[in-house]
C-alpha cells in the first residue's frame, strides 16, 4: 500500500513478470523439499538463518536494500543496533537446539 494515501500501489508489467517468475521458483522448491523429515527442515532453515545472518552477506544486503528502495544509506543501516552480533545469535540457537 502507497503508505502516503492509503491506497494500493500498482506495479508494472515487468515487476508482475518479475513476482511471476520468483513464485515459480518458490513452487519449485516447495516441491523439493515436500517430502523432507523435520530434522531435514530445522537444517535447512538453520543454513538459511547463517546464510543472511553473516557479515558478508548482511553487507551485501543492506547495499541491495538500499539501491533498490533508494532510502537510508549503508553507514547508519550497518550501524543499527544488535545487527553485528546476528550471526552470534544464530550460531548460538543453533548450537544449543541441536544439544
Amino acid at each position: 500500500m502507497n503508505m502516503a494515501d492509503g491506497k494500493p500501489k500498482s506495479t508494472t508489467p515487468e515487476q508482475d513478470a518479475e513476482l511471476d517468475a520468483a513464485f515459480e521458483k518458490a513452487r519449485a522448491a516447495m516441491a523439493q523439499i515436500e517430502d523432507y523429515t523435520q530434522e531435514q527442515l530445522d537444517r535447512l532453515c538453520q543454513a538459511i538463518a547463517w546464510s543472511v545472518a553473516n557479515k558478508v552477506t548482511f553487507t551485501r544486503l543492506v547495499k541491495e536494500g538500499i539501491e533498490a528502495s533508494g532510502l537510508g544509506d549503508p553507514v547508519s543501516r550497518m550501524g543499527k543496533p544488535g545487527e553485528d552480533d546476528a550471526h552470534r545469535r544464530t550460531a548460538r540457537s543453533s548450537s544449543s537446539s541441536a544439544a
